[in-house]
């Protein structure tokens, strides 16, 4: 299924339908390139959610956790990580097993866990679409 993601009511549209599919606990990878909207499409789902903390990319944090008190949500970026002892130190094995996991850049480790679905936010002649893919 491909969404097209040009406008944020669009991607919040695409962040409804994520919605849906969520079971916690739930892992969405997020792949793209710069800017193609991964983070904005985690800022949405957020919002979605109703946590109020504001959601900006963890790339230097690696990983940031939003919550209130129905939901986990975290958010991580691999785009900085240089080895898997970076990997390691964020302790992705012990999260709270009812999270929802947004894992930008995810294929930039192969210890990241593994997807119930994969967001592919492209870009191409000024149009954005994102391709869902259920695994």
């Amino acid at each position: 299924m491909i969404f097209d993601t040009n406008t944020l009511e669009n991607l919040e549209k695409l962040a409804k339908h994520i919605k849906l599919l969520v079971k916690k606990p739930f892992v969405i990878h997020l792949n793209g390139d710069l800017g193609a909207g991964k983070t904005t499409f985690v800022k949405t789902l957020a919002s979605l959610y109703g946590l109020k903390q504001n959601v900006t990319s963890p790339t230097y944090s690696l990983m940031d956790i939003h919550k209130n008190e129905h939901i986990n949500l975290i958010h991580m970026d691999m785009y900085r990580i240089k080895n898997e002892l970076e990997i390691d130190m964020l302790a992705i094995d012990y999260l709270p097993s009812d999270s929802i996991i947004c894992i930008e850049w995810p294929f930039l480790s192969n210890k990241t866990p593994k997807p119930n679905i994969i967001l592919n936010f492209n870009t191409q002649n000024n149009q954005r679409q994102c391709q869902i893919q259920i695994t």
